[in-house]
């Protein structure tokens, strides 16, 4: 075989394949044995049980397990009369055990119930570990003690003990035992500060109670010896109010960072939107014979016109003003370009303010084909910027346009969904 022979080339091809299935053979032949002794064991079995060799008893579970299900097999000589379901009860005591374990359950359940006074709830279990009953109770007053073992505080006067019958009833197949208990419930001591409020909720209840037929009451300015001041509970109280007003003051402190970054950022793409427009008219009144003082100076007046027309401000035609403001005050050229670069704090507008004064000394010539390649590329630049704020607004709108997608398809939906359940 070729698979033996890559596997190892160097051994003999026959002595290999020899092997190979002498091994697989064997494996198959030890199946075939265990799957025939199995098969002649089961036979045998099921031969012994129709002659009878069965004696057909089931072993019923112990006294603490639970009810078992098993399946045999029925034969009435030859005739094979099918499968028989049995379940199996486990085993059950005799009547005198049946009572025996009941009295050791009623002494068991004597000592768990306190003789004393009962202040808190009591433990009424419903069985016990090693019995076979089912416990149920009975109170002879449930507005003081429930069959769960439940007090209530509320119903039991002061100072007061309230006798009460507890019956125990065990369940045991066919066995039923009841025992009664007698317990006494008294009220829960309370503490000094407890029974003061108790004091004071009473004599609001009374007061409020006694003046039913009036429009108003008055609530009591004496209780047990105390002289009492009331004043209107507020819903915001000044603790909350002071972490409320702290949690504002941290927010807004935050908040201010966020506005403060929201407008450095409006500010820069103003900046940046208005720039190929700057470099454009600088580029024309160089064109036509204007120094760059006299360009600036009049971009300047002209935005200014502008404003007192009504017209919207500009971060970079505010930046221009300033400038120009340093012209007329005396400030070299070279000195306010440079201010004016710092001041707008893009890249653009220092490489610009650079080009500027390397040129200016050059002769216009040079300036003016210098500005008309920067403007060139500011518009291009322009286009790529506004290329990606549309691409962010379209992402931004992605999930409105999803909303009105499902709300439009519960629309449709919803009435052919109802046409078809009718």
């Amino acid at each position: 075989m070729q698979r033996l022979r890559k596997l190892d080339p160097s051994a003999d091809r026959n002595a290999a394949e020899f092997s190979y299935y002498t091994e697989k053979l064997s494996k198959v032949l030890l199946l075939l044995f265990l799957a025939a002794a199995a098969g002649f064991a089961a036979e045998s079995a099921a031969v012994l049980n129709r002659t009878g060799a069965g004696n057909g008893e089931v072993e019923r579970p112990g006294f603490d397990q639970s009810a078992s299900e098993s399946s045999y097999h029925a034969y009435a000589g030859e005739e094979d009369l099918g499968t028989v379901d049995v379940v199996t009860e486990p085993q059950a005591y005799t009547q005198q055990e049946t009572e025996r374990l009941a009295e050791q359950v009623f002494a068991a359940l004597g000592n768990e119930i306190p003789q004393g006074a009962v202040t808190e709830n009591l433990y009424l279990p419903e069985t016990l570990e090693g019995y076979p009953f089912r416990i149920q109770w009975e109170s002879s007053d449930y507005s003081v003690l429930s069959s769960d073992g439940t007090l209530e505080q509320a119903a039991i006067p002061k100072g007061r003990q309230i006798p009460v019958t507890l019956v125990a009833t065990l369940l045991y197949r066919d066995y039923s035992y009841s025992r009664e208990f007698s317990v006494f419930c008294a009220a829960k001591p309370k503490t000094p500060e407890e029974q003061f409020r108790s004091d004071l909720q009473q004599a609001v209840q009374e007061k409020e109670r006694t003046t039913a037929e009036k429009p108003s009451f008055i609530l009591p300015a004496e209780v047990d010896g105390k002289s009492i001041r009331w004043t209107p509970e507020n819903s915001l109280n000044g603790r909350v109010l002071f972490f409320l007003l702290l949690a504002a003051a941290a927010g807004s402190w935050f908040a201010a960072d966020s506005e403060l970054r929201d407008r450095i950022h409006k500010r820069e793409q103003q900046l940046r939107a208005a720039y190929p427009q700057m470099v454009s008219r600088l580029a024309l009144f160089v064109g036509a014979g204007m120094s760059v003082r006299s360009s600036f100076l009049r971009i300047g007046e002209t935005y200014e016109e502008s404003r007192k027309g009504g017209g919207k401000e500009n971060a970079a035609s505010e930046e221009i003003l300033i400038l120009c403001r340093e012209l007329e005050n005396g400030v070299s050229e070279t000195a306010a370009l440079e201010q004016f670069g710092r001041r707008c704090g893009l890249l653009e507008y220092s490489r610009f303010c650079s080009l500027l004064v390397q040129n200016m000394h050059k002769g216009n010539t040079r300036l003016q084909t210098s500005l008309r390649e920067e403007a060139e590329e500011a518009f291009e630049e322009r286009k790529n910027i506004a290329r990606q704020l549309g691409e962010e607004a379209g992402t931004k709108l992605l999930f409105p346009m999803i909303l009105l997608l499902i709300v439009t398809m519960v629309i449709v939906i919803i009435p052919a969904w109802n046409s078809f359940a009718m």
